[in-house]
């Protein structure tokens, strides 16, 4: 913050020399050509470590970054790697540092002759990893108190009066500049815990490999029991019943007494067990460096004047991949009250007249996708599974209007975070710190949307479900709940799934062109069930505080949170073996 706080005062002071020395203007100004210019400026590499005032650090490193402003006006910007490291917050790896955010070849070109023509981003891969115990929330509270304190020095500065507090005020409608982004590949990821990680792997194991050590244990046990009853059959005079046994299943006949052969088999055992585990272990980081081989970007000869925590090759506990990710941000052109009253329909709870907002954004969406998949851990079941089309065109169409809304609160929904712009004893011991306080409000953003989603593939839309993967999905909570900050009023505390109600006021429509198949996976002895749809099919979930909406003309009954519709419908059961 010093330096960016002292960066303010150069620049405010080179303009304010500059307009002294700007000769006055004519009437009749004739109008300039633009020079023809070429700049191009070339930076090998740029490490940037930002500690922000709230106590978190984030590291950044840029390689082989190219500006350029060609003749014809066009801005360009090119890097090929950006890497984004978060400090590690288990106390075994003090001093180590995670990647949290990996950007593979980005480019970025703006025409500027046209204010009207959008910034195109594009980027061969795109990833963000969430660390294990890392809150994103913080991060994020630092990121946002950082920017509101240098608006509120910069308002200072130019304004000539000083204060120290920014309260929340009214504003207009954010005016977004068109944005076109293009990615090839998108990955996002959450580390799971090392020992959740070996846990699964031996618990999946484990469990076909019982069987094997059942059934040999029950094949040993077997062998002696015929080996007692023969040497009983023997020692009570019984020859006949004893030459039976010498023609059955197991043979009375051994080379070493039972107690040693129980040894020697639980000696295979471990053998056996040993092969298993390391084989199951190379195949899960053979899996783990194929899906990463797209993204992956070589750090091996990287000089970074911090230490970097060696990856693992192992399965994440979530990971959602996108191929041929596009999205094209623009303003929808609306009012503010054609806004206000969008916001409304969507929420089914109308904003009374003279509402004010803190925050409005209002966007247009335009997202396509190539295909997409999630997953839990290495499950062999993804989540959601949509597959390519096999023309070539988009799995993934979504169209709408999205509004990034936060209404206008007192001070008792208010609180006030401190933001360090200047250090104590910075330039002299004695020195007081300055430090501002800027807002933040107890109330979470909220959004509003209705979405129309168009799957267009003709192949099968897998979507799956069980018991079994519950302990995944509380795990994934857990860092989901890392997005929003935790509660500061002793109030009971709100679960995940209750602030999609506050936060998410979305009316979502999705529309298969292809058959849809959801699996309903119980535990490992009971069955799994398929529920196939067959085309057309269309689903439409209510995520908004009020469940009504239009449907086809009609309302849903009972306003329903989900409703279906499809020609026909398959139920199938199948037991699965292990």
């Amino acid at each position: 913050m010093p330096l960016f706080y002292c960066a303010i005062l150069a620049g405010l002071g080179i303009k304010r020399v500059t307009e002294a020395w700007k000769r006055p203007s004519p009437e009749t100004e004739k109008p300039r050509k633009r020079p023809l210019i070429y700049v191009d400026f070339s930076i090998p590499s740029t490490t940037v470590h930002m500690a922000f005032p709230l106590h978190e650090h984030m590291f950044v490193y840029l390689g082989a970054m190219r500006i350029g402003l060609k003749a014809n006006q066009q801005m360009r910007l090119d890097l090929d790697q950006t890497l984004v490291y978060v400090p590690s917050t288990s106390p075994r790896e003090k001093g180590q540092w995670h990647e949290f955010g990996l950007v593979k070849n980005l480019t970025v070109t703006k025409d500027a002759t046209d204010s009207t023509n959008p910034i195109n981003v594009d980027m061969e891969a795109f990833r963000i990893r969430v660390p294990v115990g890392y809150h994103i929330s913080n991060l994020v509270l630092n990121i946002t108190a950082s920017i509101k304190g240098l608006k509120l020095i910069m308002e200072n500065l130019k304004s000539g009066a000083f204060h120290t507090r920014k309260s929340p005020a009214a504003e207009d409608p954010k005016d977004v500049p068109p944005i076109v982004i293009s990615i090839k590949e998108v990955s996002l990821e959450a580390k799971d815990s090392p020992i959740e990680e070996r846990l699964n792997l031996i618990w999946r194991v484990g469990m076909a490999e019982q069987l094997v050590r059942l059934d040999m244990e029950e094949t040993l046990n077997r062998k002696i029991e015929a080996i007692e009853e023969y040497e009983k059959y023997v020692k009570a005079g019984e020859l006949t019943a004893a030459e039976a046994l010498e023609d059955g299943e197991f043979s009375p006949f051994h080379r070493r007494e039972p107690e040693v052969a129980e040894g020697y088999l639980h000696e295979l055992i471990s053998e056996h067990w040993l092969r298993r585990i390391k084989a199951a272990q190379t195949e899960q980081k053979r899996r783990e460096q194929l899906a990463s081989d797209r993204i992956h970007l070589s750090t091996r000869d990287l000089k970074l004047p911090i230490s970097i925590a060696p990856p693992a090759l192992s399965a994440p506990l979530f990971r959602a991949s996108f191929q041929n990710f596009k999205l094209s941000v623009q303003n929808p052109g609306m009012a503010r009250d054609e806004i206000i009253e969008y916001m409304g329909e969507v929420s089914a709870s109308p904003f009374d007249k003279g509402t004010e907002f803190s925050l409005m954004v209002p966007l247009h969406l335009k997202w396509d996708m190539g295909s997409a998949k999630v997953s839990l851990r290495d499950y062999p079941l993804p989540l959601v599974n949509i597959r390519p089309c096999a023309d070539g065109r988009p799995a993934w169409t979504l169209d709408t209007t999205f509004i990034i809304a936060e209404e206008l609160h007192d001070d008792d929904s208010t609180m006030y975070v401190p933001c360090e712009i200047i250090p104590a004893g910075l330039g002299d011991s004695d020195a007081q710190p300055f430090v501002v306080e800027v807002y933040k409000t107890i109330s979470p953003v909220k959004t509003y949307t209705r979405p129309h989603i168009k799957i267009h593939s003709e192949r099968t839309t897998e979507f799956t479900w069980g018991n079994s993967m519950q302990p995944a999905i509380q795990d994934f909570m857990k860092v989901m709940e890392t997005l929003s900050h935790a509660q500061i009023d002793p109030s009971p505390r709100i679960g995940f799934w209750d602030k999609f109600r506050l936060i998410l006021h979305w009316v979502v429509k999705i529309d298969f062109e292809g058959p849809v198949h959801l699996h309903l996976k119980g535990k490992p002895e009971l069955k799994e069930t398929i529920l196939t749809l067959q085309v057309p099919t269309t689903l439409t979930l209510l995520m908004a505080k009020a469940l009504v909406l239009p449907w086809h003309g009609r309302r849903i009954p009972n306003s329903e949170l989900l409703f279906q519709m499809s020609n026909t419908r398959l139920f199938r059961s199948r037991q699965n073996s292990y």
